[in-house]
Formats: structure tokens, C-alpha cells, sequence
């Protein structure tokens, strides 16, 4: 992600695509435009359901996080 950040045109897609390209250990590619990540694994239907699962649980993770600021926030006022 740190490596791959700033090889798109888009200064904020790089950073989501170049984490999910290291997580996943996978080649992303844009001919011509951008190479993102590793060739680790191949790139398959099953990477692309890894894909959604890491963005399903990172949003749990952060929903779940903000109920717990929420939560702690009431019973300390």
C-alpha cells in the first residue's frame, strides 16, 4: 500500500487498491496506467471473494469501533 499509493491518476485510490493488492498477495493492473502489488497469487474468482470479505469485515471492524467511542462516550457524560 505505502509502495503502490501514488501510481494512479486518483490520489485517494491507490491507497485502497494497493492494500488490497498486498493483502491479498495479487497483481493489479491498469495497462498503461498503473501496476499495483505482488503477482504472489493468481488472480481468481476466489481472490475476488477474499476481496469482499476484507472490505465486509474491515467495515464491521470499524463500525463496531465507533459503536464502542459511542457506548464509552454516553457512560462517561
Amino acid at each position: 500500500m505505502l509502495r503502490d499509493r501514488r501510481k494512479t491518476e486518483s490520489p485517494n485510490a491507490g491507497w485502497a487498491m494497493g492494500a488490497i493488492a498486498g493483502a491479498l498477495g495479487v497483481h493489479l493492473e491498469k495497462v498503461g496506467y498503473y501496476e499495483l502489488g505482488d503477482s504472489h497469487n493468481p488472480l481468481t474468482i476466489d481472490t475476488v471473494d477474499g476481496s469482499v470479505h476484507l472490505v465486509t469485515m474491515a467495515a464491521f471492524i470499524w463500525a463496531l469501533l465507533l459503536v464502542s467511542v459511542e457506548v464509552i462516550y454516553r457512560v462517561a457524560t
